[in-house]
């Protein structure tokens, strides 16, 4: 898959990869876009790693020129929403080069994000954000679930479970969001993604 990205910029080239089939080197080449992406945690990414908490199940990779300029990892998953077991696609360590920030990248991986959730025949898409990305979100689609929160466990305190302070969102991919489950907690009974 390609799309030409805007002008001045090359073409982006996307590929949707399962975890088990990304070698090495392509691991590291993820670590620096993340550490760049979130230099406010880059203690999350030690040691090479291409991953904070739970490992992604498939990762959807954009490249200019062969090098890793945005990324969003997918993983399947039951969470406990007011007593009812929802499966969702949970999406995380979204992160676009910020030097390709603004340039319609993003909203390009958004689109591509849909459309991998949909191929899995995931009623939703799940996430937790920060306020400084919410309204990226709300722009591509997602809904902010408000009055609710999220408890999980920390990838460093897997004995303790905590609320997060970010917003949970949700996007409609096989189903309507009349479908998702009334509840004011969301159990996510793992690590974040």
């Amino acid at each position: 898959m390609t799309t030409t990205a805007p002008a001045g910029l090359r073409t982006v080239t996307w590929e949707l990869t399962p975890e088990n089939d990304v070698p090495p080197k392509l691991h590291h080449q993820l670590n620096a876009l993340l550490r760049e992406s979130f230099p406010y945690t880059t203690e999350q990414f030690r040691d090479g790693r291409s991953w904070a908490g739970a490992r992604p199940e498939r990762r959807l990779i954009g490249r200019i020129d062969g090098r890793p300029v945005a990324h969003t990892g997918l993983l399947r998953r039951f969470l406990r929403v007011g007593g009812t077991d929802q499966l969702v696609g949970e999406v995380g360590l979204v992160a676009v080069h910020p030097a390709l920030q603004g340039t319609g990248v993003g909203r390009e991986m958004a689109d591509r994000t849909q459309a991998a959730l949909a191929t899995l025949r995931l009623p939703f898409g799940y996430l937790n954000c920060h306020t400084s990305v919410l309204g990226y979100y709300l722009s591509v689609g997602w809904t902010a679930l408000d009055g609710t929160d999220t408890r999980h466990y920390e990838p460093d305190d897997e004995l303790t479970a905590l609320v997060t302070t970010a917003r949970p969102m949700v996007l409609p991919v096989t189903a309507a969001l009349t479908a998702w489950p009334a509840g004011t907690r969301i159990e996510r009974d793992g690590t974040e993604l």
